[in-house]
């Protein structure tokens, strides 16, 4: 990111790399050797990537995946050994205000009470902002790839359909999610991250790829949506809805958990903003946080 004098700022670079951490952790508990090397590798071509642009200042955090494995910290001082860059694990709490942080200063939310909901790999943020203020945040063991590898592909019962198996499991942890939502309901709700990036994208049939608005599709195409993915193997979702691999696994989650939340609130539509927590750290990297990189 390029900053201006008068404040005003550009992207100048995005990249992304799939590492599919959590996919190691939510079904072996830790990362294997050849996936800390991986991580090691990415970082240190992002520095690498940081001195072209005349980078000197970086926030680096890891969040649910790496935050569950049991070797977290072993692999953090390698990771930092081997690319130059303190991976700072950060708390769900932390990960909920920096999603605030992000959405508020980009959209007024000062009127009525708004959930924001980001949906990662390993964990659900939950914010509930009622006349612009947070009443609460919440981070609750619901992440879409946790959930694809506990409760689908560990299930036992290998005749069970995916939709069901979501469908008990999150019945068992209705409570708890109840408890995280405002109990009289909410004038809106706003979904973060890339799969409800995607699944907004296929219920509106619009084209993912670039785009940058806000988008609102209905909550009643979720639970629709949600039983024609059922029904699709990950294989047909990649071909037939053109989804990457990495995604085509976890939408699926992602569906019954946005149509558990809009449940809950009553919200007639789900909008997805196109914000992600990479704003968050943004803001507060322009106010002083991260490390500096030699």
């Amino acid at each position: 990111i390029e900053i201006y004098e008068d404040g005003q700022s550009r992207k100048v670079m995005k990249h992304r790399d799939s590492l599919r951490v959590g996919s190691e952790v939510y079904q072996h508990g830790h990362l294997s050797d050849q996936l800390i090397e991986e991580v090691t590798i990415a970082l240190r071509e992002f520095r690498s990537r940081c001195h072209e642009f005349d980078v000197h200042r970086v926030r680096a955090v890891a969040t649910a995946a790496i935050r569950d494995a049991d070797n977290a910290q072993e692999a953090l001082d390698r990771i930092r050994n081997g690319s130059g860059i303190e991976l700072e694990i950060i708390t769900g709490a932390a990960e909920a205000q920096l999603m605030v942080q992000a959405v508020t200063t980009r959209i007024d939310l000062s009127h009525g009470t708004s959930v924001l909901a980001d949906l990662g790999s390993g964990s659900l943020e939950l914010a509930v902002i009622t006349d612009g203020q947070v009443a609460t945040v919440s981070s609750l063991p619901l992440g879409a790839l946790l959930l694809h590898a506990r409760i689908i592909i560990a299930s036992p019962d290998e005749d069970a359909s995916p939709l069901a198996l979501l469908d008990k499991h999150l019945e068992s942890q209705r409570e708890m999610l109840a408890d995280a939502l405002p109990s009289k309901g909410a004038d809106r709700c706003l979904a973060l991250g890339g799969n409800a990036e995607d699944l907004s994208a296929l219920i509106a049939n619009e084209p993912r790829n670039g785009r940058k608005n806000i988008l609102a599709v209905p909550t009643t195409s979720l639970r629709p949506w949600a039983e024609r993915l059922a029904k699709m193997t990950i294989a047909e979702r990649v071909k037939q809805l053109d989804l990457r691999p990495d995604r085509a696994d976890t939408i699926l989650p992602a569906a019954v958990i946005f149509d558990q939340i809009t449940s809950i609130t009553g919200v007639n539509l789900l909008t997805v903003p196109h914000i992600s927590i990479s704003e968050g750290l943004l803001e507060d990297l322009l106010a002083g946080g991260g490390q500096n990189i030699a």
